[in-house]
């Protein structure tokens, strides 16, 4: 089956393929497209799921993706498919986020885990205006306690309530630049 996958994948290239996945257009309003609050956490574990696989595999986004969503029911697929193009797509940034603030930590020997579930909640913090960060930062805290290590859950909120702060003072310092 895996050898059908990638042989059906290598003949479109990864640029093709992620021109067909939607555009934030084509996405319903919001970034939350309407689902309850069960179904975001269910998104976001697949999300963590199609990251994994990925980071284990090597394969393209393409491949992970479209063959994590071949038997999803499309009940969060897209609020799915829209996080991972935001970490594919910002994934330089997200990484430079994850480095200025684990200073005390080498970037290569965070636990895969912690980095995947980092690169998630960052993406939102980043790109999804409309998802309050603190729902982020506790969702990604509560992923941490079920699919990592003891101590991730601080971590992960140590360095996401960092960047949660810097964007903020960002913002605040935009809008009294604006004032003035």
């Amino acid at each position: 089956m895996d050898n059908q996958l990638d042989s059906k994948f290598t003949a479109q290239s990864e640029e093709e393929a992620l021109r067909n996945l939607p555009s934030d257009e084509e996405l319903e309003e919001g970034p939350l497209y309407g689902l309850p609050l069960q179904s975001r956490r269910e998104a976001r574990e697949l999300v963590l799921k199609i990251l994994y696989s990925r980071e284990m595999s090597g394969d393209n986004w393409h491949s992970v993706t479209e063959y994590s969503f071949s038997d999803d029911s499309g009940k969060y697929s897209r609020f799915a498919r829209d996080l991972c193009r935001k970490i594919q797509f910002g994934a330089e940034e997200i990484d430079r986020e994850i480095i200025t603030r684990s200073e005390r930590w080498d970037f290569n020997r965070i636990a895969v885990i912690d980095k995947l579930i980092l690169r998630m909640a960052i993406a939102e913090i980043l790109y999804f205006p409309d998802i309050p960060p603190k729902v982020t930062i506790n969702e990604a805290i509560e992923i941490a306690k079920r699919y990592s290590t003891d101590n991730s859950s601080r971590f992960v909120n140590g360095i996401l309530d960092s960047v949660f702060n810097d964007q903020r003072n960002r913002r605040n310092n935009a809008v009294s630049k604006k004032k003035k």
